[in-house]
């Protein structure tokens, strides 16, 4: 059985054309939303801030990516705070790419 891993997220992208024209523009217009918002560092996983929260809030983001990908969009793909982590040598700690 194929697992879809954009079944819970707000746009599945797991074949194309499924996302409907109204919703790519929505997520064009988020995906410049979340580039404002991004931080120059991560902040803490803590109680304040928990695993939870960080996962409700990546697949909120996840479908913008999708989007701007399928556009061709490297505006905002390449833009100053746009996703620039990566995964470090000792998972789940993340550290940003030197520009």
């Amino acid at each position: 059985m194929r697992t879809n891993y954009y079944a819970n997220l707000a746009a599945d992208y797991s074949r194309a054309g499924l996302v409907p024209e109204a919703m790519k523009t929505t997520l064009i217009d988020d995906a410049a939303r979340f580039i404002v918002l991004k931080e120059l560092a991560l902040p803490a996983s803590d109680v304040s801030y928990s695993r939870e929260q960080i996962e409700d809030e990546n697949r909120e983001w996840w479908p913008t990516h999708c989007e701007a990908l399928r556009q061709g969009r490297g505006d905002l793909l390449s833009a100053p705070g746009a996703c620039r982590w990566v995964w470090s040598s000792r998972p789940p700690t993340f550290r940003s790419r030197p520009r």
